[in-house]
């Protein structure tokens, strides 16, 4: 099934690109709103091939893919609603490869859609909190992992019990860098 929705995805890739040649070669006019429709297609192909090599632990191509994507449709529009989680899913594949500078960045950028578009009391936004957290760990910053998975904390001791196991992680986390520092 992968091998089948990649390749799919890869011949649509394909296919675009053939299209956006031939147009220029024979001086095909098309308007702005139907490149930019045209360019988030693509940008969404890429998203789709790196998803695909993300799962399949191809991490190196998953990354190259997704930024594809990302920087196709930030081209097209920097506050996509797609960004919110295309940016945490070049994260992910950053942080996978222990590039954690670029982890931070791609997470720092999701966590800022994240509230634009969710506000900041939604699940995805302690998602991505802790994400940067875990980046600003890895790259040895505590103090800005504490501001981060304490930000998360907040959010969940508004919204669950103390006994949710979240909570609980998290400030075992907090516990834990507090100590060491």
């Amino acid at each position: 099934f992968k091998k089948q929705v990649r390749e799919s995805a890869a011949k649509k890739v394909l296919e675009e690109v053939v299209i956006y040649k031939i147009s220029e070669v024979e001086k095909i006019e098309a308007t702005e709103e139907e490149m930019e429709k045209k360019y988030a297609e693509l940008a969404d192909l890429y998203h789709e091939i790196g998803s695909v090599h993300f799962c399949m632990s191809n991490i190196e191509e998953a990354e190259r893919m997704l930024n594809n994507a990302v920087n196709i449709l930030s081209d097209i529009a920097d506050d996509a609603p797609e960004l919110r989680d295309w940016t945490y899913h070049l994260g992910l594949a950053y942080a996978r490869q222990n590039k954690h500078d670029d982890a931070l960045v791609s997470f720092k950028r999701a966590l800022a859609c994240r509230v634009k578009y969710y506000g900041g009391e939604h699940p995805d936004v302690v998602d991505a909190y802790r994400m940067v957290g875990n980046a600003s760990m890895a790259l040895g910053q505590k103090e800005k992992a504490l501001d981060s998975f304490n930000k998360a904390l907040d959010i969940l001791q508004r919204q669950l019990s103390e006994e949710h196991v979240d909570i609980i992680e998290l400030k075992q986390t907090i516990k834990e860098i507090s100590k060491n520092q």
